[in-house]
């Protein structure tokens, strides 16, 4: 049973999938880097925390110490900066308050009501209290950060994934019907995701591979993966397709290859770890059914 065409066939989707997702978040990565989305978000959420104390947080040494660049924003900051510096911010302490009425009279000259509000209805009981709900208040804003990111990198990825899709003539229907039909490919695929998953063991390999695969396609040293796996474009291929679909076979081939780059981009969006440990239980499931004859 997991000996059959249908089961290799499955391997060879699942591992087209993961290949897709590490070539388009590669991709995202060199471009959410040069725009530094993460950055730009997260200067919108500490303005939204802090207002037009924002600036003066940004400013100050403890988070200029830990910017790479000054013309960069910071991508991330540590709870125990942001809340170090918030309090040498509004107060002027270089640490925490040696006694939290000086802390309270000093909130009471902030401009900002909205803020001052906020920092008034934290009641810290201690000063180590005050330093833990400051972070507490900071990490809940980084949660909702967290999510928007990623709600913004999921929308890009759909639409980067169907330029993918096009650009590499990914189209998942054609990609079934070939590995459906062809052996070879489909035995070479199978072999190629088994060897995959052997080289790299888990998730935080995946950055590497998404890496090596983007940097093969550009240098393309793809093409027999990509031949294998039956996608591309090979000008023989689309003439002798042009010269059989005619009038409505035309449109629904079209149609068919749009539809097939959808399912391939949404597929993108899923994410590779997705696809990633998919893979690796359905060559486990598959190994388990292999006689040892055949293993040899």
């Amino acid at each position: 049973m997991f000996q059959s065409p249908i089961f290799d066939v499955v391997i060879g989707m699942i591992f087209l999938f993961l290949l897709l997702s590490l070539l388009a978040t590669a991709v995202q990565e060199v471009i959410s880097g040069r725009s530094n989305l993460r950055g730009k978000l997260l200067i919108s959420a500490i303005r939204n925390m802090l207002g037009d104390q924002s600036g003066k947080v940004f400013t100050n040494p403890l988070v200029k110490s830990i910017l790479s660049s000054e013309d960069r924003a910071p991508s991330y900051i540590p709870k125990d900066v942001f809340s170090a510096a918030l309090i040498n911010t509004l107060t002027g302490f270089t640490g925490l308050p040696s006694h939290l009425n000086d802390f309270g009279e000093r909130i009471k000259n902030i401009p900002d009501e909205q803020l001052k509000g906020v920092i008034q209805n934290l009641k810290p009981v201690s000063e180590a209290d005050l330093k833990t709900k400051i972070e507490g208040w900071y990490e809940a804003s980084m949660d909702r950060l967290s999510g928007l990111y990623k709600r913004k990198i999921t929308r890009r990825l759909f639409w980067m994934g169907m330029i993918i899709a096009a650009v590499l003539n990914a189209d998942a229907i054609a990609v079934f019907k070939h590995l459906s039909t062809d052996e070879r490919s489909r035995t070479a695929i199978v072999e190629q995701a088994i060897a995959f998953t052997e080289k790299y063991e888990g998730h935080e390999q995946l950055e590497q591979a998404a890496t090596e695969l983007l940097e093969k396609e550009i240098n393309r040293e793809n093409e027999g993966l990509k031949q294998s796996l039956g996608i591309g474009w090979y000008w023989s291929t689309v003439k002798k397709e042009w010269k059989e679909n005619s009038g409505w076979f035309m449109v629904t081939w079209i149609a068919s290859k749009i539809l097939g780059w959808i399912i391939s981009a949404y597929a993108i969006t899923i994410g590779a770890p997705f696809w990633f440990d998919l893979l690796k239980k359905i060559i486990q499931v598959r190994n388990a059914g292999v006689k040892p004859e055949e293993k040899k």
